[in-house]
């Protein structure tokens, strides 16, 4: 949390000097954000019940939303300083399969069954962005490379495993479904991405602009250490920001 700390810092305050050094008004935007995020996961994800290893779950996707503050400051006609603090939240899905699985069903006999595994993950996290916008044409069509850290705040895993074969075959408490794990997902960590893409800024009055963006996300380290999972992906966004 230490880093968090000195980064929002860094990042609420460092327009601020540049600000006030400057003795101008028009080099900052300063507003809020909100918008889509979609995400792809890398790694394999292992999940039991405790007592046995059920099953192996490997790229998964899904889709969220994502909003914060989001800052620009201009270094010179061309080159801008781009930061930023989000939060988001994205809910992926995984699913595998398994056929001739034996289990122990009704009256304590083994059954030979097909499985579908389903597996959701709910993710909920902070980003802190510091990095730079470079202008292609006016008013304020723009590149950007953004280094970022996201702090997950809460992720949470539900596995549930379901018969679809044979007709008529159920576990011993009489169901064809049963969930396996619901509850927080542990050993996470902060992790580093890269982010790049395009976005433009749209004057709507001398002070107020529309800034919508692109920006696709490469992970630089992991989310989880243990299953070598990390995320990439992509958020399309729209912002409004004030000129200060």
């Amino acid at each position: 949390m230490k880093i968090v700390r000195t980064s929002l810092l860094l990042l609420l305050f460092l327009p601020v000097l540049l600000h006030s050094q400057s003795g101008q008004h028009t080099q900052m935007l300063a507003g809020g954000m909100m918008g889509l995020g979609v995400r792809w996961q890398q790694g394999t994800i292992t999940i039991g019940d405790g007592s046995y290893e059920c099953c192996r779950f490997t790229d998964g996707n899904g889709l969220g939303l994502t909003g914060g503050m989001r800052i620009l400051y201009a270094l010179n006609d061309v080159s801008t300083l781009r930061g930023g603090v989000a939060w988001e939240r994205v809910v992926s899905e995984y699913d595998a399969s398994r056929k001739n699985h034996p289990i122990l069903g009704r009256g304590n006999r083994v059954e030979y069954v097909s499985l579908q595994e389903d597996l959701k993950i709910r993710f909920s996290g902070i980003s802190v962005e510091l990095g730079f916008v470079y202008r292609l044409y006016r008013p304020g069509m723009y590149v950007a490379v953004i280094p970022t850290i996201t702090i997950p705040t809460t992720v949470e895993w539900k596995s549930t495993e379901t018969i679809t074969a044979p007709e008529g075959v159920r576990y011993l408490d009489g169901s064809r479904s049963k969930v396996l794990i619901d509850e927080p997902m542990p050993d996470l960590n902060s992790y580093f991405s890269l982010r790049f893409g395009t976005g433009a800024l749209f004057p709507i009055t001398e002070d107020l602009m529309l800034n919508p963006e692109m920006l696709f996300a490469i992970p630089v380290t992991n989310a989880h250490s243990v299953y070598s999972w990390s995320m990439s992906g992509f958020d399309l966004t729209l912002g409004l920001l004030y000129r200060i």
